[in-house]
């Protein structure tokens, strides 16, 4: 019975997130290409960020950014990069799953944003992917008070033996 009243904590993802991904260049806040908005699910989410950016595939604790051509990077850019945007996730932690690029990009992150920052890098050839792992902070999910139920079940059950018994 013990067990039953314990639960671990429900956790959080991208799965029914609606998110966005947009290349930023030359600063952040310089949206050049912009993917609108997707509800993650199955399937590549942006086969194409913009009209020729890269695909991203959002997975529940991930995304894969996949360049189909080669991508020439421009020099001298404060950022050069791209920032997935979920609406309402609660990020808490990112890390490099792969990596195929030949360089590591600075990765950042905020509570609804990852910031991946490509700047210094010449060229990433097609066929270049990065996947990106993602923490969220466990979802918040209102249960009863199971001993409270518990409680009221076993008084229930005294009141009725004991009208039985009369």
């Amino acid at each position: 019975i013990l067990g039953t009243m314990v639960s671990a904590p429900a956790k959080a993802g991208f799965i029914g997130e609606t998110v966005s991904v947009d290349y930023h260049w030359p600063t952040l806040g310089s949206v050049y290409l912009s993917s609108g908005n997707a509800v993650v699910g199955a399937g590549v989410e942006f086969s194409s960020i913009g009209s020729f950016g890269p695909a991203a595939d959002i997975a529940d604790e991930s995304f894969t950014i996949t360049y189909s051509n080669t991508w020439h990077l421009s020099g001298g850019a404060a950022f050069d990069g791209l920032v997935l945007t979920a609406m309402t996730a609660d990020i808490i932690g990112v890390s490099i799953d792969s990596n195929t690029f030949g360089f590591v990009p600075t990765l950042t992150f905020d509570g609804q944003h990852v910031y991946v920052n490509q700047a210094g890098a010449a060229f990433l050839p097609a066929g270049a992917s990065l996947t990106v792992n993602v923490e969220f902070a466990a979802a918040e999910i209102p249960e009863p008070a199971a001993l409270t139920i518990i409680g009221l079940g076993i008084a229930g059950l005294a009141i009725a033996r004991r009208r039985r018994s009369i």
